[in-house]
């Protein structure tokens, strides 16, 4: 049978992304969810989060937005995702900065969950761009981490295609796991009923997929990306069509891969 992971990322960023995260994961239409350990709104609904045995949850690392933890704000890092992917090239990356930030992601992470993260990924797959992947690699290791996301998806972003490729070979003979295949790129951007039906269609049997998911409600004042499209995804994960189509898969946690 085919198994897949339905992993809803972005969990406090802001109260309107942790709503709609609730209500997926207390519904039964997510297995697992990741957090931004520098989200403003993490504390928000964490509890009550942690209460949903149904779902594993993961860190969700992140140089891109907000505000960092430890790490000095300056180019390429938390200037948004195009700078951060475009400037990648042009820009010295301090892997000492890095690192420290990434542990205390990861650290912060433990003290308000009390676990272990189930998995790592990445906001905007910041864990496959090359420059940081050997430290994401160094990070798992200390906290003995097994499991990460390889965001190689068929709809998605060719550089994020091409970074996935190298950092999946690179993950693999590190030791960690990663699902055989992933879902949920364009969706992101534009929810489509009959695209995410297509997305479950196009998994191949005896395989493990991770599908992408952003359930939310619309954040006035928020980013950009928090807009109505999170309502719509919601309203997918709803729909009667994709709760029938789910039945001819196992769906699981992450900590099950």
């Amino acid at each position: 049978m085919r198994r897949v992971i339905i992993n809803a990322d972005d969990f406090g960023m802001d109260s309107e992304r942790n709503r709609g995260i609730l209500s997926a994961a207390e519904e039964g239409l997510v297995t697992s969810v990741a957090l931004l350990a520098n989200g403003e709104g993490l504390k928000e609904h964490l509890p009550r989060l942690l209460d949903i045995p149904s779902i594993s949850v993961g860190l969700h690392l992140n140089v891109t937005e907000g505000e960092p933890l430890v790490m000095p704000s300056r180019s390429p890092f938390f200037r948004g995702k195009e700078p951060f992917w475009d400037g990648l090239d042009g820009e010295s990356v301090s892997g000492d900065d890095v690192r420290k930030e990434f542990r205390a992601q990861m650290n912060r992470f433990m003290a308000l969950t009390g676990r272990l993260p189930s998995h790592v990924d990445g906001h905007q797959h910041i864990h496959v761009a090359a420059p940081l992947v050997s430290a994401v690699i160094d990070l798992c290791r200390e906290y003995r981490i097994e499991r990460i996301r390889v965001p190689f998806d068929p709809t998605g972003e060719d550089r994020w295609n091409r970074s996935s490729e190298a950092a999946r070979t690179l993950f693999a003979a590190a030791g960690l796991r990663s699902p055989d295949h992933f879902r949920g790129t364009a969706n992101a951007f534009r929810p489509s009923l009959d695209r995410f039906l297509n997305d479950l269609e196009s998994i191949p049997e005896g395989a493990s997929t991770e599908i992408m998911v952003h359930p939310g409600y619309r954040s006035v004042g928020g980013c950009a990306f928090s807009d109505e499209r999170r309502e719509e995804e919601l309203a997918i994960l709803r729909h009667p069509r994709v709760r029938a189509a789910f039945t001819a898969f196992e769906c699981i946690r992450y900590d099950e891969l």
